[in-house]
Formats: C-alpha cells, sequence, structure tokens
C-alpha cells in the first residue's frame, strides 16, 4: 500500500512532465495560422502597415503584392511564447483584411517576436520567429 502512494505521484510528475516538454516544441507557421482562422489568400483584400518608429503608413491593395507578402511571411515558423516588448526596439504593424474586414493584427519586432491579435475572438498570441527566416517583405515597403 505505502509502495502505491510513492509510485502514484512520481507517475503524475513524469506525465505532467512529458505533456509540457511535447506542448513546449510545437512550432506552427502563419501559413497554419491562416488556415486555423480560416483565411484564404484569395480572400484577403488588402494588408495595413504602419513603421513604428515613424508613424509611416503603407497600404497595399494589388493581389500580385498581397500573395508576395502573403507568400514571404508564410516561410515563418513560430514557436508560442511570452515577451516583453523592448523600448527601443523597431516594430511594424501589420493588419491583414479578408473581404474588406480586419482579420488579424499583427506585430513583428526585431528581435524576431511576433504579436499576433485576432480581431474575430478578441484574443492575442505571442511567437518567437525560431528559423532564420526575415521580416524583409514587411521592411522593404518603406524603402
Amino acid at each position: 500500500m505505502n509502495k502505491r502512494w510513492i509510485v502514484l505521484p512520481i507517475l503524475l510528475i513524469v506525465l505532467l512532465g512529458l505533456y509540457f516538454l511535447i506542448n513546449s516544441g510545437r512550432s506552427t507557421s502563419i501559413q497554419e495560422l491562416f488556415t486555423d482562422e480560416g483565411i484564404n489568400r484569395s480572400e484577403i483584400t488588402s494588408i495595413d502597415t504602419v513603421k513604428s518608429s515613424t508613424d509611416e503608413k503603407v497600404s497595399i491593395t494589388e493581389p500580385k503584392q498581397i500573395n508576395k507578402i502573403v507568400t514571404e511571411i508564410s516561410k515563418l515558423q513560430l514557436k508560442e511564447e511570452n515577451f516583453t516588448e523592448a523600448e527601443n526596439s523597431q516594430s511594424y504593424w501589420v493588419t491583414i483584411k479578408a473581404n474588406n474586414e480586419r482579420r488579424l493584427g499583427m506585430t513583428f519586432f526585431d528581435q524576431d517576436f511576433l504579436s499576433i491579435y485576432n480581431f474575430k475572438d478578441k484574443k492575442q498570441y505571442n511567437y518567437k520567429i525560431t528559423d532564420n527566416s526575415n521580416i524583409n517583405a514587411i521592411k522593404d515597403l518603406f524603402k
């Protein structure tokens, strides 16, 4: 009887540890997020972008350019992770509109973090960009 009370908590701790180990290594991509939110590339009507340091705004409505930007940012591999915004970091605020309705708000930070706001569910998710991809497709809009 005593052994059972010792083994049970140890087994529970091991199972919880495995659960967190498996879930902490899970990654996603922006393409998967689009799919999860029911956003099809062909439905994206505009991408509005603001550069935080200058408040410069760019709105993209041409389908070819929208497709180019979506293709580039879709390559980013993401891992869910909490972060705090650095005071001096450059950020780019991006709003994805599908069928002229705001669907996702994304903030790209220079230090390889991404914050995504779902306008439909009013929820925010934070990610670290885990691969060597970059956000040049967004930065290049301001050259």
